[in-house]
């Protein structure tokens, strides 16, 4: 009942124009997607735990409304420098999914790319244009602070082996040295766990940015290694998603804050 009341609510907001209202109130936040893994019809997994796994086809519809919305999508590097500069286009997406926006989506959910993952896998992620980045070795971050830096250290040393690549034919200054910590910089928390204890730790090893699994928008202010972000899923309707690319959940939200307190 809950869930089909929230729906009529947003297909209400956006036919009274509220979707669009708020994607100008916040237009200068930026939206971070996260996906965690694909299903198949035949394992069945999206039943059992929507919240984690994806069916292909719902994700081509993802894809197809970033498209209608017109939503410019930047890698993640470039888009934290442009957030910190002043020059992020206005409801930008931090990604690069589908053909439409960069990569072959078929290849990403027709092989293993969002689940555990073969060294091959990765390197053909990599040519596939993935940006592969760090998640802990353990997928767990200790509170300890050498032991959250080992963690980082090894998981780095494990994957800079794998995402180096050869630079593409005329972009040789453009390609980072293999082996450079510069290809490893951004960071996941495992099971979305952290505190502002772990940043100083992240800091040593050459974590530039760091994202939480608490929803909401990034602004010039948001602190890098606490980035906000949206997890997407199969229990996620359309309009649900439509509704946070726009900013009408994030709106909500703040309203709920503040009654809160």
């Amino acid at each position: 009942m809950y869930a089909r009341i929230k729906t009529l609510i947003f297909h209400l907001a956006k036919l009274m124009g509220l979707f669009a209202l708020a994607r100008r109130i916040t237009r200068r936040g930026l939206r971070i997607l996260c996906y965690h893994s694909f299903s198949t019809d035949s394992d069945a997994a999206h039943r059992f735990r929507p919240g984690t796994f994806m069916r292909p086809q719902t994700f081509r519809r993802r894809i197809d409304v970033l498209a209608r919305m017109k939503l410019p999508v930047l890698p993640l590097h470039d888009a934290l420098n442009r957030l910190r500069d002043g020059t992020l286009p206005p409801c930008a997406v931090a990604g690069k999914l589908g053909n439409r926006l960069g990569v072959p989506y078929d290849e990403i959910v027709g092989g293993r790319v969002f689940s555990i993952m073969t060294a091959d896998e990765i390197r053909e992620a990599v040519r596939a244009g993935i940006d592969i980045q760090l998640h802990a070795h353990r997928h767990r971050l200790p509170d300890d602070p050498e032991a959250a830096r080992r963690e980082i250290r090894e998981n780095r040393a494990v994957l800079e082996p794998l995402v180096a690549q050869p630079p593409p034919a005329g972009n040789v200054a453009q390609a980072p040295p293999a082996g450079s910590v510069a290809l490893l910089r951004h960071f996941c928390y495992p099971s979305g766990v952290w505190n502002a204890g772990h940043f100083a730790a992240l800091r040593d090893v050459g974590i530039l940015s760091a994202t939480t699994c608490e929803a909401g928008l990034n602004y010039a202010h948001t602190p890098p290694l606490a980035l906000r972000r949206f997890l997407d899923g199969e229990q996620v309707s359309d309009i649900e998603f439509e509704a946070e690319l726009s900013g009408f959940s994030e709106l909500l939200r703040r309203v709920f804050r503040r009654q809160a307190s």
